[in-house]
């Protein structure tokens, strides 16, 4: 009886050890079924590409249209904080294909599969739990099969390649050595665009009409791209480029109904991040028919994985008299917190802009007439500037001569209003703000509209400080030249002055000039 106990408890000892063994056998290689999170795709961030040309990450530059406008290019890299906007981080379209790709702890690749993108893909991956994997997802943005992937199983990762001999949008992430358990068995992708994208709009609204574009292009891209994957999560994949194209067309420019503006939609090129990119036209004409041909609109190194939107404004430089050009605005000068001034040109030609006093000797003080003592002592602050005050702008820019403002009251045929010939008038103009600001136009004898005041020069009658005291304010425009030393030419409603002497107490105001470029001169 004891003997057949015995027997009972030791074979009941294992059963129980032998069901033990085979629970922690089942608990060692159990499985888990991975669930994919895709919903998103975003570009490489630009602020890490921002280069010294480039303020804010912005960067600018003027091309030279003709002697009277040009063209202001500024190449905006978005931000990856801009892409989490509804417009920017861009949810991937319903429908489209991606493949996932899964490698072994020892970064071998086990098996692929090809899915449609959705917030939640349940796959029917299943993996041991406990274990690291990597993982590689990618999408060309199409609703199409992707191409088969020559990789065999227990290949290394850096055999996963994709050769690509035709333009694609390649969208990619990266999660490696991630450990799967029971719990955690959802991946989140976040795909990354690998190639550049640029979109392009031209804006003649403010000063004018576009009436033609030509053909559109840029250098120095690539036909041929190469991604090679890599097990290094900072730097996931190689990239190199073949097959230089020195002249690629992009999208044709499409003008809008009202002629104000045109547009060429986004594109995909293949930058390396080294050549040097120039975006060209042909030929361009806008208001008046006026045309140029052969356009560079700029010249940049473009990089890989950085949507670039190129904004092109078509601006007014100034108005054309004779070989000169006027300024859009009088100068005026902003204190800086070192206390020193940074000159530039008012906002609008409908500004006064500031005062400025000379000393004995016909130099400008650097003080402008605002930041003087309010009550005149006959002293102002001495520090004075060494030549002309419009090179502070830059220096192109000059004050007029005696012989320039001569030539602008021939611009207006002053003397021709005894007989109605007249091209300068009597007007207003409309400030920004709404105030209306008195003055001349010159190269009319008729009002302008609001929209096209900016179409002529207008000089405000912006009348001057005497010992500080306003003299003719709103009555008459009293502005400094380069001649006699204390010169200046002065004008109101029915009378023009190309040259008048002054003293030191007096501050005028400055339209700056500069000589045409584009106009051969005779000598």
């Amino acid at each position: 009886m004891i003997s057949y106990l015995r027997l009972f408890c030791f074979c009941f000892a294992v059963c129980v050890g032998l069901i033990g063994c085979f629970q922690e056998k089942r608990d060692i290689y159990s499985t888990s079924t991975l669930n994919i999170n895709l919903e998103y795709a975003e570009y490489e961030n630009s602020i890490d590409f921002k280069s010294s040309d480039e303020v804010d990450g912005i960067f600018k530059q003027e091309i030279p249209y003709n002697d009277e406008f040009c063209l202001e290019v500024n190449v905006l890299p978005v931000k990856k904080s801009q892409f989490k906007s509804s417009s920017f981080r861009r949810v991937i379209a319903a429908g489209t294909t991606f493949r996932i790709l899964v490698f072994d702890a020892n970064n071998k690749y086990l098996l692929s599969r090809d899915y449609v993108c959705g917030s939640l893909v349940n796959t029917d991956i299943q993996v041991q739990t406990d274990k690291n994997y990597s993982f590689i997802v990618y999408s060309f943005g199409k609703s199409t099969a992707l191409p088969s992937l020559a990789l065999n199983i227990g290949d290394d990762i850096f055999i996963a390649k994709l050769l690509l001999t035709s333009f694609e949008d390649v969208m990619s992430h990266s999660i490696l050595n991630r450990l799967i358990s029971r719990n955690d068995n959802t991946l989140s992708f976040v795909l990354k665009h690998t190639f550049t994208k640029i979109k392009t709009s031209i804006d003649a609204g403010t000063v004018g009409l576009i009436n033609t574009i030509g053909n559109f292009s840029v250098t120095n891209t690539f036909s041929n791209a190469e991604i090679k994957y890599t097990n290094q999560q900072n730097s996931p994949f190689n990239l190199s480029f073949s097959g230089l194209i020195t002249d690629r067309p992009l999208s044709s420019f499409a003008i809008s109904n009202d002629n104000k503006s045109a547009f060429s939609n986004e594109q995909l090129i293949y930058a390396d991040g080294i050549q040097q990119q120039k975006l060209k036209l042909t030929a361009m004409t806008i208001v008046n028919n006026v045309s140029k041909s052969d356009i560079t609109l700029l010249e940049y190194v473009f990089k890989p994985g950085v949507y670039y939107e190129i904004d092109i404004k078509l601006k007014r430089t100034g108005h054309v008299v004779g070989p000169i050009s006027y300024a859009l605005g009088n100068l005026i000068g902003v204190l800086q917190p070192d206390g020193t001034y940074k000159y530039m040109m008012a906002s609008s030609q409908g500004e006064y802009g500031d005062y400025w006093y000379k000393n004995a000797d016909g130099k400008f003080y650097d003080t402008p007439q605002k930041h003087q003592a309010t009550t005149w002592t006959g002293t102002l602050i001495e520090e004075v500037i060494d030549g002309d005050i419009c090179r502070q702008v830059g220096p192109d820019w000059r004050l007029p001569t005696v012989s320039e403002t001569q030539n602008l009251r021939s611009f207006g045929s002053w003397d021709g209003q005894w007989n109605n010939t007249t091209a300068y008038v009597h007007g207003h103009y409309k400030k920004p703000d709404d105030e209306i600001v008195y003055g001349l136009y010159f190269g009319t004898n008729v009002q302008p509209s609001v929209a096209k005041q900016d179409e002529y020069l207008f000089l405000p009658f912006a009348g001057a400080y005497n010992s500080q005291n306003k003299d003719s304010m709103y009555s008459a425009g009293f502005y400094w030249h380069s001649g006699n030393g204390h010169g200046f030419f002065q004008f109101g409603h029915n009378y023009f002055s190309p040259t008048i002497g002054a003293d030191k107490n007096r501050a005028n105001t400055i339209r700056c000039v500069k000589t045409n470029p584009l106009i051969e001169i005779e000598n």
